[in-house]
């Protein structure tokens, strides 16, 4: 379960001697807005600051065979244009499953790809000499329903960093998390309620889905080669697995550690303050400080020690007692073990 592998990729097509075949793509005009393919004429955008021509979209259909559905306007039946732009956004795992529920990381479907995308193009009337990878999204997924009370924790450490975090919250809790950055987006998600709202069945009733994806040229690249070809990921999978385990410890697993590490200092302040042991969770939510009591074990563990005492362990199973009894206790303790576990069986 917990194995990297690919999801979506975007690709900028080569428009050198580039031909639409409408008369194809009028048999397919199921699309799904906003997710697919569309063709920007570039001469057009840069005198009048917007996208003309041809929209394209996901297909939708039960084949479940993969990428690319296309609605256009009225145009010939056969069409060069030389200023286009032609912009794909590949679902890769739907050339091989009914959703993108489960990624793709085995060695024959990456191969395929090279071969698989441009076909599809082909069929949907589509012709082009090459295509460019112009973002890359790479994931690992779980069904451990304990990992969904950590997304509230990958939350708030990346508001601490300072990052401006986007959350879908619900009278059940978090239900997805994103961060934008630089040419990189992190994102935190339920995948199998993301496929019902779709209304699709998923496979998993409660499968949690870590995203990281790039659109920087210098790091595709680095990751793809030169000229950033759909061969690459195939060629270079190992390199692009490394990438993601590398991003998912600096991007979520230190950040946390950070944010670990203030929040305890924040609680060791307040009990060198005023604040008894024993008052120490009712002070934290009047300050709207984060609970989680691993953390305010250590934090009373290092306030004993400032103390020069010894037995705080007893002070903190009076406080772990008294939180027992609430049903959300669970939810604020072993998050941060549970994430450094995840992180450690990633493959």
């Amino acid at each position: 379960m917990c194995i990297i592998g690919l999801d979506r990729i975007n690709l900028v097509l080569d428009v050198d001697g580039l031909v639409i075949d409408t008369s194809k793509l009028e048999e397919s005009k199921e699309f799904r807005e906003g997710n697919g393919l569309f063709i920007r004429d570039t001469a057009y955008d840069n005198a009048h600051r917007g996208i003309a021509h041809l929209k394209i979209g996901i297909d939708t259909d039960s084949s479940g065979q993969g990428a690319v559905t296309v609605i256009t306007n009225d145009n010939p039946n056969k069409q060069a244009y030389e200023s286009l732009q032609v912009l794909a956004n590949v679902v890769c795992p739907r050339f091989f499953y009914q959703t993108n529920e489960r990624n793709i990381y085995e060695a024959d479907k990456l191969k395929q790809l090279d071969t698989l995308i441009p076909s599809k193009l082909e069929e949907k009337g589509i012709y082009v000499q090459s295509a460019a990878i112009s973002k890359l999204e790479v994931n690992t997924n779980t069904d451990d329903i304990m990992i969904f009370p950590t997304m509230k924790l990958v939350a708030e450490s990346q508001a601490k960093d300072g990052e401006k975090v986007f959350i879908v919250q619900t009278k059940n809790g978090i239900e997805s998390i994103k961060v934008n950055k630089t040419s990189k987006e992190i994102k935190v998600y339920n995948k199998s309620k993301h496929i019902k709202d779709m209304g699709g069945k998923p496979e998993y009733e409660n499968l949690i889905r870590f995203e990281i994806s790039t659109s920087s040229k210098a790091q595709l690249e680095t990751l793809l080669g030169k000229e950033r070809r759909i061969s690459g990921i195939f060629e270079n999978w190992n390199k692009i697995q490394r990438w993601y385990r590398r991003m998912f410890k600096k991007e979520i697993i230190d950040s946390i550690i950070r944010f670990s590490s203030d929040t305890e200092q924040k609680i060791v302040n307040l009990l060198c303050g005023e604040v008894k042991p024993p008052d120490i969770v009712s002070a934290m939510y009047q300050n709207d400080i984060y609970l989680d009591y691993d953390i305010v074990r250590a934090a009373i563990k290092r306030y004993y020690a400032i103390q020069g005492k010894k037995r705080y362990y007893d002070t903190f199973k009076r406080i772990e007692t008294r939180a027992k009894m609430s049903p959300s206790y669970q939810e604020k303790i072993g998050n941060i073990g549970r994430l450094y576990s995840f992180y450690a069986s990633i493959l």
